[in-house]
């Protein structure tokens, strides 16, 4: 009966053979198949390891339940569960999807790497949906400039000709204000960033006419980029 879940897989934490471990986790995951409750009851006991290895039998159930529990277990304090989550998630789906990208702002550093990355990985219409909404928010609890830029340049690399008048608008947009707003002046280096990993003949016209602009600020921006681009 699917009940034996909930004698089974506190098991998990207490034998040394991953032999053993894997015929458990494999009878776990035909039982929670009939009946996932058990298993949604496990979920709450105060257990990094054992919740890594509930993750794991998560991945593999893989259906709208599922999902949903591996969501809720993407936010305890605990972030090797939620690196697990996360690789699970990315394994089942492919790409960053809505319902998770709210780890973009997750307190690990990898964690925020990794969304990134994977985002960038190549040329897609929803990843670049998720990062010019975000983007363009400018709400963000993580502010740091290392997240900022990585933002811009995953935009760049995932990103298509639908992103260059949000990205041309950054780059130009109230160049007087960057005395007043520093964050203001790591926008526009993001936005040149973007452009120039966009590396179309429109972005690159933008960015030479930037390179020219009568304010300092959208100059440094545009020819710091350039200057990077020559030097590879």
């Amino acid at each position: 009966r699917p009940k034996a879940v909930l004698a089974l897989g506190p098991l998990l934490s207490k034998v040394s053979s991953s032999d053993v471990r894997r015929i458990l986790m494999e009878g776990i995951v035909v039982l929670s198949k009939h009946d996932m409750n058990p298993l949604s009851e496990l979920l709450k006991l105060p257990d990094e390891m054992l919740n890594q290895q509930f993750v794991i039998i998560l991945g593999h159930l893989n259906n709208d339940q599922s999902h949903k529990m591996r969501l809720i277990m993407a936010r305890p304090p605990s972030p090797n569960v939620r690196r697990e989550v996360l690789n699970q998630l990315l394994k089942n789906n492919g790409k960053v999807q809505q319902s998770f990208f709210f780890l973009i702002e997750d307190p690990s550093d990898s964690i925020r790497l990794k969304i990134l990355n994977r985002l960038a990985a190549e040329r897609h219409r929803e990843s670049e949906g998720l990062l010019l909404k975000y983007l363009s928010n400018r709400k963000y609890n993580v502010s740091d400039r290392d997240h900022i830029i990585g933002c811009y340049k995953a935009l760049g690399s995932c990103g298509s000709l639908r992103s260059v008048a949000y990205l041309k608008a950054a780059l130009k947009e109230r160049p007087w204000v960057d005395v007043l707003s520093p964050v203001q002046s790591l926008h526009r280096l993001g936005a040149a960033m973007a452009l120039a990993k966009l590396g179309m003949p429109e972005t690159d016209e933008i960015l030479q006419r930037a390179s020219r602009s009568y304010f300092p600020q959208i100059k440094r921006a545009a020819r710091s980029v350039s200057f990077e681009k020559g030097m590879k």
